[in-house]
């Protein structure tokens, strides 16, 4: 029986769909941890970031245990209680760490793999030295945001522990299911020589913190693309890969994602769109007023500041999880626009096309193509809008024309079921685990 840790930085691993956020993210850690618990029933998954919630009683199956028992949780409470309120000081934040450190290390002593979702996080999530003049403190170490201190730096130093035995047959398989949150945490003491999987091939340099370690990068087994940056940091590329990890929380076994060719009840147009990104130059304030509003949707949910809601001229809330595919399942089509302005690929498209629903790609979506890159030609064409007087004439024609809407919505859920049957994600986790 192998252990196999599995982790989230950023923010807690709510278990359950009721602590699940309406903006996306908590449910597909918990649905890919319950997959591959079950693919490998004889191994055992330790969950090893901050996490409140029993496996059991969550229906997780029986390998999958939480290191983070009740009577550790509630010793981390009783250590790390603090007199006075607002941001911790640096010595709050050293006491803090050892305390975390002292539950966290010995778990990642037992494990034979590491599994990691990368949340939001910070540069440096744990007090490490500055690599310029400007910023940190006296003592010329950095000063991390406090949700860093408790929900990321953990995880990294527990990693930076489990690999210092063998940095090189020991390397932890990172997720990445949101462009703002690229793997920036210089805290990592050791370089990814494989890929991080996510949801758009590119690469990023970035440093890695010594902490007083002299060797050469090749004395430890990297290449020579890494390299010293300071006298303190390794610089080196992060590359990621492609994986259809967006659509790891929507399996079939999951959601209900079950298919109708049902024409004549549906309303013609409505979307899922929450903010992201606001300064970008796709940003979903302008594609929504722009694009959407003029086609006059049946609904628009989502999660919008109530400021850019104002802005916007219509009243957008969000929609309970469990009417979400009925919902969707109730236009004949619906939109999928940039996130953060990225081109980065995204759960909405696989959703529609899951349950029958025409999803049309704005112009700046999914720009490598890796959605529909084995999809009939035509079916591209159809769903690649170029313009707003595009997508509404498409609209339009599909509202009067159940032949064409039915075939294409047929075409889209042979995509689907092709990805389900492949599980591209599960394969490339499973080749780096279980080789």
């Amino acid at each position: 029986m192998a252990n196999i840790g599995y982790a989230r930085i950023g923010r807690a691993m709510p278990l359950t769909s009721d602590k699940w956020g309406v903006v996306g993210g908590d449910m597909e850690p918990p649905r890919l941890l319950a997959e591959l618990a079950r693919r490998h029933p004889t191994d055992r998954f330790i969950i090893t970031s901050l996490c409140r919630d029993d496996p059991a009683r969550a229906g997780m199956p029986p390998n999958v245990v939480n290191s983070w028992t009740p009577d550790r949780l509630d010793w981390l409470r009783q250590t790390s209680r603090r007199e006075s309120k607002g941001v911790m000081n640096s010595a709050e934040i050293q006491r803090k760490t050892a305390v975390l450190d002292q539950l966290t290390l010995p778990v990642f002593e037992t494990l034979d793999a590491v599994i990691v979702w990368a949340g939001q996080h910070g540069t440096s999530n744990s007090r490490i030295p500055v690599v310029s003049d400007r910023g940190g403190e006296p003592d010329g170490l950095t000063k991390p945001q406090d949700s860093f201190v408790q929900y990321a730096g953990p995880t990294l130093r527990g990693i930076n522990h489990w690999r210092e035995a063998d940095p090189i047959a020991r390397e932890e398989v990172w997720l990445i299911a949101d462009p703002r949150n690229f793997i920036k945490c210089r805290d990592l003491k050791w370089p990814l020589r494989h890929p991080i999987l996510g949801q758009f091939k590119w690469k990023r340099k970035e440093q890695h913190e010594r902490y007083g370690d002299p060797r050469q990068p090749t004395e430890c087994g990297f290449g020579p693309k890494t390299e010293w940056k300071t006298d303190h940091t390794w610089y080196t590329w992060h590359h990621y890969a492609y994986s259809q990890l967006e659509i790891c929380g929507i399996t079939p076994e999951e959601v209900d994602a079950h298919f109708s060719l049902e024409h004549a009840h549906r309303s013609h147009f409505g979307l899922f769109i929450n903010e992201a990104r606001s300064y970008v130059k796709l940003n979903r304030r302008d594609i929504l007023k722009e694009w959407v509003l003029p086609l006059q949707p049946a609904f628009i949910h989502g999660q919008w500041p109530k400021g850019h809601e104002a802005d916007i001229g219509r009243e957008i809330t969000p929609l309970p999880w469990e009417e979400y595919f009925s919902k969707l399942r109730s236009v004949l089509c619906t939109f999928t626009t940039p996130s953060s302005g990225s081109g980065w690929a995204t759960t909405k498209p696989w959703e529609a096309f899951a349950v029958g629903t025409v999803c049309f790609f704005h112009p700046g979506y999914d720009t490598q193509d890796n959605i529909l890159r084995d999809a009939p030609e035509e079916l591209r064409a159809w769903l690649r809008v170029e313009s707003r007087e595009d997508l509404h004439k498409r609209i339009v024609h599909l509202w009067g024309d159940r032949t064409a809407w039915q075939w294409i919505v047929t075409e889209q859920r042979k995509v689907y079921d092709q990805a389900m049957q492949e599980r591209r994600w599960i394969k490339m986790i499973e080749d780096r685990v279980w080789g």
